[in-house]
């Protein structure tokens, strides 16, 4: 669900906790100024709920307004958001 931390060949995508945490202070840092502020991750997979990592992911992610897109989900949320803007 997080971004790749390793991405070559001899190695598998792992989810880096401590980068979430990090994410989720700012964007609370960020709410405390700007509440109506948008704040999503993309991430390489959809959560697993079954995963308990994902679900810790999205439970924090949940609690600081923090939106996740999977990547195959990317073009339907760019299109979303460039309707809502222009």
């Amino acid at each position: 669900m997080k971004p790749r931390a390793c991405a070559d060949s001899k190695h598998t995508p792992r989810r880096d906790l401590p980068q979430a945490k990090a994410l989720a202070y700012t964007a609370g840092s960020i709410h405390a100024r700007d509440r109506l502020a948008e704040i999503t991750a993309i991430t390489d997979t959809a959560p697993d709920a079954e995963n308990p990592r994902h679900v810790f992911v999205e439970k924090l992610f949940a609690g600081e307004g923090i939106r996740i897109v999977a990547m195959s989900q990317v073009e339907g949320f760019a299109e979303d958001l460039r309707q809502r803007i222009q």
